[in-house]
């Protein structure tokens, strides 16, 4: 044991001043690297930060999602068909629906937007809010900001994953995923990961794919109230705007692989039961949706090869879907936009 312990204290010496020549070497060849710490004490011009930071203190559970954060995220537009009136389908959603991982058209939303404006003979106007890692408090915020500043949707798809009543430990800062220090650190490790760069990349590595088996929920009663409320604030405006909207409930790409394989049983077990939490907390409410956690049963080969690796070498569920995937998941919403189109909520 004497000699044991000066080994494992210059073991971490080492560890310590590896790091800190890292950081040392990042920051001398990029000047502009930024931390959060840097972030913090300029919060004027990252509003986004000191908002989130507001809201999450409280263990993560938002008090309203109908208030657009300051300089909130320009609403993200692709233009579809070339002739006609313009119509406007707006989505919201996560990393899937921005169309994580695959080209810049073979996104569900992007693959959609095209059969409306192949059916419909006129332009379609895509608008997307919401960014990866998002949950559905703040893409719901950032659309209530877009329906206060643009002319109202004709159809709107509200994306709900089955994670999204996760409590979020991260944020979109200048465009970059940061995972903001406080969710299961210790104090010094909290403020190692305001300051240092690096150590956040560490730190945001392990909370999204070595971190815990089970995450944090917003599985309560006020979890349930403030999701359905949210949901129906969001429609309600989107009624008072005369669009057709749905919400749609899609599962991870990897749901058929938890009948299969053993190694994401962790990730299988809390993605499935949020998932028919989020499923009774929607039928109960009344609210208009569409079951798409099945969506992916019949392409189970449709896997990003990233998060395969993932899959093998850290047990994680594959959540993403490739291109087929996300035409699949554009078939089976096609039938509630054509019946959009051809009744009365969407003038042709």
């Amino acid at each position: 044991m004497k000699r044991l312990a000066p080994r494992l204290l210059l073991s971490f010496l080492g560890v310590v001043a590896s790091l800190v020549g890292a950081e040392l070497w990042l920051r001398a060849s990029y000047a502009d690297l930024p931390s959060l710490e840097a972030l913090r004490k300029n919060r004027a011009a990252h509003p986004q930060l000191d908002r989130f930071l507001k809201t999450t203190q409280r263990d993560g559970q938002l008090e309203r999602c109908d208030e657009p954060p300051p300089g909130h995220r320009p609403v993200e537009v692709e233009l579809h068909g070339s002739e006609g009136e313009e119509l406007v389908l707006h989505v919201a959603g996560d990393s899937i629906a921005q169309g994580w991982g695959v080209g810049p058209r073979e996104g569900w939303a992007s693959v959609l937007a095209g059969k409306v404006a192949e059916h419909a003979g006129r332009r379609v106007s895509l608008r997307r809010t919401g960014a990866p890692g998002q949950g559905f408090c703040s893409w719901s915020a950032e659309t209530h900001g877009a329906l206060d500043t643009l002319s109202p949707p004709d159809l709107a798809v509200l994306q709900v994953f089955v994670d999204d009543i996760e409590v979020r430990g991260m944020i979109l800062l200048d465009g970059e995923v940061a995972a903001v220090p406080g969710f299961g650190l210790s104090p010094p490790l909290r403020a190692l990961t305001w300051r240092s760069w690096l150590a956040n990349r560490l730190w945001f590595a392990w909370a999204t794919r070595l971190g815990a088996e089970q995450p944090e929920r917003l599985d309560s009663l006020q979890g349930q109230r403030l999701f359905v409320e949210s949901m129906q604030q969001l429609g309600e405006r989107l009624d008072l705007a005369h669009a057709a909207w749905t919400l749609a409930l899609v599962g991870p790409a990897g749901q058929h692989l938890c009948e299969t394989d053993p190694r994401p049983r962790a990730d299988c077990e809390w993605l499935g039961e949020d998932g028919e939490r989020l499923a009774r907390w929607l039928d109960d409410s009344g609210l208009p949706w569409i079951d798409l956690r099945e969506a992916f049963a019949e392409t189970p080969s449709d896997l990003l090869d990233r998060e395969l690796g993932d899959l093998q070498h850290r047990h994680r569920l594959p959540v993403h879907p490739g291109p087929e995937g996300h035409r699949v998941l554009a078939e089976a919403l096609w039938p509630w936009a054509e019946e959009a189109l051809a009744g009365d909520l969407v003038e042709l």
